[in-house]
């Protein structure tokens, strides 16, 4: 079949036949296939890079004869397979005439793939969150046809650039390989993105002063368990650390999280703030005086001596006695007790000496008396003195008698009571006996008359 197109047909004398010195013809049949033709005097070959191997697409021989007019053509293939979809066809023809007479020649069909695959599926750029698959199941999956392999081996290799804290660029390289090595590629883009904020979890916390009268509340005490779709150490902080006596109580505060990305989200918790340091309870001794009626009552400020607190600065101040009477009389051990608004307390121990200074009261005092020089100057004549006390149910009463001698058997005895306690107290009443004597003397013998 000499119907052929362009290409470089080399020693062709124009009569028709193909003469010897090999020469290349290129056919093309609307985008199915070319030939390339390598012809001597015997035989000729043909490379097609199409799928079919079909005389019509690869070239059908022609033979003439001296006496037949109606030449016999035919032929036989040998295929002998190659790698993957390449083979080698070896198509001997055979030209015989009614007396069989035969000629043969020998075509070498090539069948060789060439063609990359094609991509049907191309998987499109994506931006996914951190916290999502990019596995070609969630991305995408590529897929891809051949012209020869029906099984096109498809895979991807990724190469991934960090960015900012959690997002970062993977750059999917798809392949799409035959079984002739023929590859094709596509480029698929996935951004990885990281928008979601935190998930804040606090706890309440009760934070308790130290002894200097201040506390530090870490983000640790309230968190209870924050976490992040992504970021798996996040930044914690908090509204407020640093708490002292001002802070008792309640407090709301604010833990902020903050991821990678600068994500972020809160949640309050409260934190009670609490003191459990006990006041420093300072006692003093005193001196309690009983009063007229032989009671006295102690107050807190009498033994207290400086007690203090961390945070109160009006400590509640009690004692384990307050109300004396003459029964107390001398030292008695009593308990201070400081109690601060939290509760907590502390006692000292001081000694109160109990003191009786009022002194006796006459309830009877002698009055001045004069009595004759002959008569008692005792007091069962001239007058007992009788006093009571706040606490001593048995006074002692004593007198001095101090006389100062008149005329004759006349004098003055100035007598001083005193009534004595037993706390020493001590109370005086000046009685005043007046010793006269105006009775004439009385004839113990009258001589008679006489004469």
């Amino acid at each position: 079949n000499e119907d052929w197109n362009s290409g470089n047909y080399g020693d062709f004398d124009g009569d028709g036949d193909l003469n010897a010195g090999g020469f290349n013809i290129n056919i093309t049949t609307t985008g199915t296939y070319h030939v390339v033709m390598n012809i001597n005097t015997s035989s000729y070959s043909v490379t097609t890079y199409v799928a079919s191997t079909d005389p019509s697409d690869t070239g059908t021989a022609a033979a003439a004869d001296n006496c037949d007019s109606s030449v016999t053509v035919t032929y036989a293939d040998t295929t002998v397979a190659g790698t993957g979809n390449n083979s080698v066809i070896t198509r001997v023809w055979t030209a015989t005439d009614d007396n069989s007479n035969s000629a043969t020649y020998t075509q070498t069909i090539n069948i060789v793939d060439t063609t990359a695959p094609t991509f049907t599926t191309s998987p499109a750029n994506v931006t996914v969150e951190c916290s999502a698959s990019s596995a070609p199941s969630a991305t995408g999956t590529a897929a891809a046809s051949d012209n020869c392999d029906n099984n096109v081996t498809i895979a991807y290799a990724d190469t991934t650039v960090a960015g900012t804290g959690n997002n970062s660029v993977i750059t999917r390289v798809w392949t799409a390989t035959d079984d002739n090595s023929n590859a094709t590629t596509y480029t698929q883009t996935i951004t990885v993105v990281d928008t979601t904020a935190p998930t804040v979890v606090t706890q309440a916390y009760t934070l308790t002063l130290g002894s200097n009268n201040t506390a530090t509340l870490t983000t640790a005490n309230v968190d209870n368990g924050s976490s992040d779709n992504c970021d798996t150490s996040l930044t914690l902080s908090l509204s407020q650390t640093a708490f002292d006596c001002s802070h008792l109580g309640e407090n709301t505060v604010t833990l902020t999280a903050t991821d990678d990305n600068s994500n972020s989200a809160t949640a309050t918790a409260v934190v009670t703030v609490v003191d459990t340091t006990a006041p420093t309870a300072i006692a003093q001794a005193y001196t309690l005086t009983l009063d007229s009626n032989g009671a006295g009552t102690l107050t807190p400020a009498n033994v207290n001596n400086g007690s203090s607190d961390n945070c109160d600065t009006s400590l509640t101040l009690s004692l384990s006695q307050t109300a004396f009477d003459c029964s107390h009389l001398g030292p008695n051990t009593i308990t201070l007790t400081a109690t601060d608004d939290s509760g907590n307390s502390a006692t000292a121990t001081a000694v109160v000496t109990v003191v009786d200074t009022t002194a006796p009261t006459f309830t009877t005092s002698p009055a001045n008396i004069t009595v004759e020089c002959d008569a008692s100057t005792l007091p069962t004549t001239t007058g007992q003195a009788v006093a009571n006390d706040n606490c001593d149910t048995d006074v002692t009463v004593a007198y001095a008698d101090t006389t100062v001698t008149g005329t004759g058997n006349n004098s003055v005895i100035t007598r001083l009571w005193t009534a004595s306690d037993n706390s020493g107290n001590s109370t005086t009443h000046t009685q005043t006996i007046t010793v006269v004597d105006t009775t004439a003397p009385t004839f113990t013998t009258s001589p008679a008359n006489v004469t």
